[in-house]
């Protein structure tokens, strides 16, 4: 209900507030999954950027007063009345330049915004507007500021793209990578914060937004990225300066006997260094297992370029978590066209592809055309593949099995130009 602006104070704006906040948390507090109660996003970045020398004393004084009374008084006592039980938050910082570089207690909000699927883009405008300087396309943008963050945050990582397609995949890649490094700090401080709360699931309008599932609910990489992190047991690593710190973090509470693999390899395959170890995973362990010193596994910089070390989970003969790092930002690894060979089988409910690939694979895209995410629903997507490594995913599906063979597609971060 409130974002990003002063709201005003006087008693009939109040008293419609009163009334407004009252019938959407009857209407709202037995849903499953509601977590919280926030009174306001983004109103803290407004009441920070916007009062400090543009306003006098008197006016900024009563700005902040007019903001305690409504955010810390008036709805916090119709939520108090009306659904006890359930905990208030004032605010969550906005969405903003600000807010890169740096995740936020309980929310885990993320800064980072994506584009839609292209097949939403194609649904709702006309091909002569597929372009990324269309006034269409700007107009989903909202505002001038998220198109300036988007090409910000990409232009950390890759190169900003040209065309449509290409730059749909690279927004969600760079979003969905910030938002994992968040939940994945966020979990490795173990208890100290109770949790993250992810602010926008999906969209209420086919816009460029933070949401992770858009408009016609087809999936944005975010949500695979999401899921792994959000794993009752996963590994991390943490790149430090002279070791990579590797990080076991369980929300089980039992004892479990697991191995932890960890592997140097080149983008061809070639092993360049491998450990293995035992560890008794302990319940709510939240602990670095393993530092590997890094200055002789990465001692040649242009080596580094095509280098990718892996943290590997098993659990009874079963990988429940892999993490993967790289040594160049995404633009700067010495990537090749791999070869990547897929059979598709039927199976109950739907069909089961089959990938492998000789060299690495990085963020492997699989799409099928013209035909929406209602229709298809797959396990995984834009993943890497290790080299000699073969990975299958289900897709859920009442589609033809020879339809779709002759429509999928299948793309990766080399093919981005």
């Amino acid at each position: 209900m409130f974002g990003n602006t002063f709201y005003p104070a006087d008693s009939m704006f109040v008293s419609g507030i009163k009334k407004e906040v009252q019938q959407n948390v009857v209407r709202l507090r037995n849903h499953p999954c509601l977590a919280l109660w926030c009174g306001k996003s983004g109103v803290q970045n407004a009441d920070n950027n916007q009062t400090p020398g543009k306003y006098s004393f008197s006016d900024s004084l009563k700005l902040v007063n007019d903001d305690q009374n409504l955010f810390g008084k008036v709805i916090p006592e119709i939520i108090m009345k009306e659904d006890s039980g359930r905990f208030y938050c004032k605010s969550f910082p906005g969405y903003g330049r600000d807010s890169m570089d740096r995740f936020f207690a309980l929310s885990g909000k993320s800064g980072v915004q994506s584009y839609p699927e292209i097949s939403t883009i194609h649904k709702i405008y006309r091909q002569e507007e597929w372009n990324l300087n269309s006034m269409a396309l700007q107009c989903l943008l909202n505002d001038g500021d998220v198109g300036k963050t988007l090409n910000l945050y990409i232009q950390r990582e890759y190169k900003v793209p040209a065309n449509l397609g290409d730059y749909i995949y690279i927004s969600q890649l760079a979003q969905a990578y910030e938002i994992k490094s968040e939940i994945e700090a966020l979990r490795s401080t173990g208890h100290k914060y109770p949790g993250a709360i992810l602010p926008q699931y999906n969209d209420y309008w086919p816009g460029v937004s933070g949401s992770v599932i858009d408009y016609y609910h087809n999936p944005k990489a975010s949500l695979f990225f999401i899921k792994k992190a959000f794993n009752s047991i996963i590994v991390t690593f943490a790149d430090k300066e002279n070791y990579l710190d590797v990080r076991i973090i369980s929300d089980k509470k039992t004892f479990i006997p697991a191995q932890l693999v960890l592997k140097l390899v080149d983008f061809n395959g070639k092993v360049r260094w491998m450990e293995k170890k035992a560890v008794n995973i302990k319940p709510g362990m939240n602990k670095v297992v393993e530092s590997v010193y890094k200055r002789p596994l990465l001692s040649d910089i242009t080596l580094n370029k095509s280098l990718v070390m892996s943290a590997e989970l098993i659990i009874n003969d079963e990988t429940v978590s892999q993490n993967l790092i790289y040594f160049n930002k995404p633009e700067d690894l010495a990537l090749t066209k791999p070869e990547i060979n897929y059979d598709i089988k039927k199976q109950s409910g739907g069909f089961e592809i089959i990938l492998s690939t000789k060299q690495l694979a990085k963020n492997v895209f699989i799409s099928v055309e013209n035909c929406d995410g209602h229709d298809i629903q797959l396990s995984d997507n834009f993943f890497d593949m290790l080299p000699g490594t073969t990975i299958s995913i289900f897709a859920k599906t009442d589609e033809n099995v020879d339809e779709i063979r002759k429509q999928i597609n299948v793309r990766t971060l080399f093919d981005v130009k």
